[in-house]
């Protein structure tokens, strides 16, 4: 019922600085929910791994803003619920976007 919830949060979130939702699968044992592939991980991975310029940090702090704005601003309002660096995704134009909605509330 959890993962049912989440699916159908995530499938209506649609903007530039959240995960996209693609799809989901059910086998056997095991139900899977499908985004595209964030090419450089997460942000923390991201930025231990990498040297990046303050001007890329500060891009990226501002895309999870975005996010986050974008959240808030829904009717009804939605709570991310879990925000931290492993949630939040650097796909391959280095750009930050929020990932991981189970803990995720409509207001």
């Amino acid at each position: 019922q959890r993962l049912v919830r989440e699916m159908k949060l995530w499938a209506e979130l649609k903007h530039p600085n959240v995960v996209p939702f693609i799809g989901f699968h059910l086998g056997e044992d095991v139900a899977w929910l499908i985004s595209i592939w964030a090419s450089n991980g997460n942000v923390h991975d991201y930025l231990s791994k990498n040297e990046v310029d303050w001007l890329t940090r500060l891009r990226i702090v501002l895309d999870i803003a975005s996010g986050l704005v974008y959240l808030h601003r829904m009717n009804p309002p939605v709570c991310h619920g879990d925000i931290k660096t492993g949630n939040v995704l650097i796909g391959h134009d280095i750009r930050g976007m929020l990932a991981d909605f189970g803990l995720s509330r409509a207001l």
